[in-house]
């Protein structure tokens, strides 16, 4: 509760209780900054009231949006910051309180990110965390082995080490830890750094997740949890797998730093699709203020962000808890990296990438989904069969940040635009005297226009439906046959009208206005020929025109990533790709029609270009 005793400020402060390290932390420094207040006489004085009645990060913000509503009975909270854009309705631009000066050392590229939404800085972090890898001392000493830089010398080393460890009747030597639990976040972490890890050079932005250098990152981590690894192992969460790190010997783990295992695991970064590359995707805790507090209020609580986060208070927190500092300035600090070499070593050398939080919309459910594939993916391949393939996962993941539109600079935007501009002639054709002229080239001009852009975009949206039946499948294989067959019997049935005899005739109506209108003379013998012409065309196309002239899709259709950004403090730039195939799903109907209706549904979110669930 904030209250207003005599002339000192009580403020609430709120955070999640985790039950661990983190606990205690967070307790430590709260009643450091009330030491130290009542020593200058700063008369403010912080309450902890941590939120016990779950660890679950989710339910912690649903009770964290219900109290912070309009309210000032919170001063300042403290959380994850892939929650920043979710809190930013409730926090504090800092920029009006904290000077710049104190801001400059912790915004590098991923601070910024972390902390900075909108133009606004809501937020600054207490600490980081960084993914690594933890390598057993004790058996890569024995072999004269070092920690592996590359995924490839990560698997050699390992069946290495296992092959010979059988020979001497040792077998419960656990090769690699992956952290990829069930429904968790830390599945998407390790994820999302490993496909980081294999970029092809340092400066490029992750793979674009239908990338050959993606495919093979998935491929890669499902041969390592089959062939050096197990299912059980790598669903461990954080808390088991140190665990078991200090229980049994475990060659390699990928884990959150932690202080307390230098003596029995080499501490690295994690290794990358060739020597120099690297991933680790960061976690964090941040702190921010109720922006519905009093201003006086706000000027106290900016006080305390303020010595939560300088120099020398983050040197001796981070030296005493092992918590990686996101301020930037104390790496340079050769005392303190002395004393901390292991966290020098992984702020300097790691390549950081941030989740995508504030690129999507809700990117909590995105998490889900994305965890939900790579779950199915890694889990629900049998040994004998690789059913769920990396690409299809990798696609699906891909299209649920995706909008899709047809570019003007693609071959199907161009021939639109030019139906667009026939259908338009024939418009122009109702207007002045109905020549004969006109009625033999308004039907003409209705007729192509018409198939260069709805037929064309129809045809081009049933090939890249994504439950693949066999219309479907047809469609996408011979598109170009039949494209050309659909303009042959146009150019067949205007051919036709052009030497049809038109009549203008005109219509007298003695109660109203007389009109003028064309009329053919013979439409009988053009409803035969389209069909006979039609029959004709589409044999001698399937007959005599051989099929890999066709199977080249020439006609494309872009669309843009609304997350795969590599954005910068200026501009944001967004990658446009090529689509492939989906899913390799068939409609069908069960009993009740179900599966039908559910298709109809999926059909009308694609066209309308919303993201549709599988």
């Amino acid at each position: 509760m904030n209250l207003l005793y005599l002339i000192i400020y009580f403020f609430t402060i709120i955070y999640l209780q985790y039950g661990d390290e983190k606990d205690n932390y967070f307790n430590n420094i709260i009643k450091n900054f009330n030491l130290e207040s009542k020593r200058k006489d700063w008369n403010i004085h912080l309450i902890s009231n941590p939120y016990s009645y779950s660890e679950n990060d989710e339910d912690y913000n649903s009770y964290m949006e219900k109290r912070l509503n309009n309210s000032t009975d919170i001063d300042m909270f403290i959380f994850n910051h892939i929650y920043l854009k979710r809190y930013s309705d409730y926090l504090q631009n800092l920029r009006l309180y904290i000077s710049n000066d104190h801001f400059k050392c912790y915004f590098t590229k991923s601070g910024e990110q972390t902390n900075i939404y909108n133009n606004h800085i809501y937020s600054l972090p207490l600490y980081i965390e960084y993914g690594v890898l933890y390598s057993n001392k004790e058996l890569l000493d024995k072999y004269n082995l070092t920690p592996p830089k590359t995924w490839d010398e990560l698997v050699n080393t390992t069946q290495y080490i296992i092959k010979t460890e059988k020979k001497k009747q040792v077998n419960d030597i656990v090769g690699y830890a992956g952290l990829m639990p069930l429904d968790d976040e830390l599945c998407f972490c390790s994820i999302y750094e490993l496909l980081y890890s294999y970029r092809n050079n340092l400066s490029d932005p992750i793979p674009n997740f239908r990338s050959q250098n993606a495919v093979a990152a998935m491929d890669k981590i499902y041969y390592i949890k089959k062939n050096i690894s197990s299912d059980d192992i790598f669903k461990l969460n954080s808390k088991e797998l140190f665990d078991l790190m200090i229980q049994k010997k475990v060659i390699f783990s990928k884990n959150w730093y932690k202080k307390g295992l230098e003596d029995k695991y080499y501490i690295s970064i994690i290794p990358g699709y060739k020597k120099g590359i690297s991933g680790s995707t960061i976690n964090g805790y941040n702190i921010g203020i109720n922006k519905y507090i009093k201003k006086e209020n706000k000027i106290a609580a900016a006080q305390a962000i303020m010595y939560f986060t300088n120099e020398i208070n983050q040197i001796q927190y981070s030296t005493e808890f092992g918590n990686i500092s996101g301020m930037d300035t104390i790496y340079n600090n050769q005392t303190f990296c002395k004393n901390n070499p292991d966290i020098c070593n992984i702020y300097t050398n790691s390549q950081p990438i941030v989740r995508p939080f504030s690129l999507l919309d809700n990117y909590e459910e995105y998490s889900k989904k994305f965890r939900d594939y790579i779950t199915k993916f890694l889990y629900n391949n049998t040994d004998d069969s690789y059913d769920i393939k990396s690409s299809q996962t990798l696609g699906k993941i891909e299209d649920m940040a995706k909008v899709y539109f047809i570019e003007n600079t693609s071959t199907l935007g161009k021939f639109s635009i030019w139906g667009i501009c026939i259908m338009l002639g024939y418009l122009y054709t109702n207007i002045g005297e109905m020549l004969l002229i006109k009625c033999q080239v308004k039907t003409v001009l209705l007729s192509v226009g018409f198939s260069l852009t709805i037929t064309l975009q129809c045809l081009k949206l049933i090939s890249n439906y994504p439950y693949k039946s066999h219309i479907v499948i047809l469609s996408k294989k011979y598109f170009a046959i039949i494209m050309s067959c659909i303009i042959w019997i146009d150019v067949g049935i205007c051919t036709l009208f052009i030497g049809v005899s038109y009549k203008n005739n005109i219509y007298y109506n003695n109660e109203d206005i007389n009109f003028q209108k064309c009329q053919f003379e013979s439409l009988n013998v053009i409803v035969y020929a389209y069909c006979v012409l039609n029959f004709f065309i589409n044999f001698f196309c399937k007959l005599f025109i051989p099929s890999k002239y066709y199977e080249i899709n020439n006609i494309n259709i872009k669309k843009y990533a609304v997350f795969n950004r590599d954005y910068t403090k200026d501009n944001v730039v967004q990658d446009i790709v090529e689509p492939s195939n989906r899913s390799n799903e068939n409609i069908s109907n069960d009993s009740n029609g179900n599966k039908f209706n559910d298709i109809k549904e999926k059909i009308k979110n694609y066209h309308n270009g919303n993201i549709y669930n599988q």
